[in-house]
């Protein structure tokens, strides 16, 4: 701390662990541990991403780090379904609820954490409305996967923060609907996800 001012310095982070080395674990627990660090890798590196200061990395090299942080998504969202699909065959109904509630936990913060970063940190930076049209599905699947932890074992949250995060999440879908039709790019569907967060947001009041 410099001046009264906090001073970050920007840093690389890779992935602590391969994508296809976390696909190998053995069990679903170790493969749901892997995935929730880095996950959380990934949430912080879009928090750096969209709370970087103007000017402190050129529009390319932004905009490059942007698309390699949605295709680390992209790549673990594949992963996280092909095993998950995997795991659901030969075992109990119970241990299969368990963790079907697991993987829901676990793919709301994945799908859900870039628009909420969006929204978050960058409302009002047109810079970053670019990513508005990856943003939406994003935030609809995390909604979706929601819903299916309700529906299936009455999960709302397992603590405070579960509620702020939904909040966040339901406020960066909203907006990045309003964004979208405002800039006339909304070309899908929105109202089956727009229900769903209706009726989350009733279930959470």
């Amino acid at each position: 701390i410099m001046t009264g001012k906090l001073h970050i310095q920007a840093i690389a982070l890779s992935s602590s662990e391969p994508i296809e080395s976390i696909a190998s674990k053995p069990d679903l627990p170790c493969f749901f541990a892997s995935l929730s660090i880095e996950q959380k890798r990934l949430e912080y590196v879009a928090l750096h991403l969209f709370t970087s200061p103007t000017g402190a990395v050129t529009e390319a090299r932004h905009e490059e780090a942007v698309w390699k942080l949605l295709t680390s998504i992209k790549e673990l969202s594949d992963v996280f379904s092909r095993i998950c699909e995997l795991s659901s065959v030969h075992i109990s109904a119970s241990v299969n609820t368990q963790n079907a509630l697991m993987r829901q936990k676990l793919g709301v913060q994945l799908y859900g954490m870039f628009p909420r970063m969006l929204f978050m940190y960058c409302p009002n930076d047109r810079r970053h409305w670019r990513w508005l049209a990856n943003a939406g599905p994003l935030g609809a699947t995390a909604l979706g996967l929601h819903q299916a932890a309700w529906m299936g074992s009455k999960w709302l949250g397992d603590c405070v923060w579960d509620v702020v995060m939904f909040s966040d999440l339901l406020a960066a879908f909203a907006w990045t609907l309003q964004q979208r039709k405002a800039q006339n790019d909304l070309r899908q569907d929105c109202s089956e996800s727009i229900r769903t967060g209706i009726e989350l947001g009733e279930r959470f009041v």
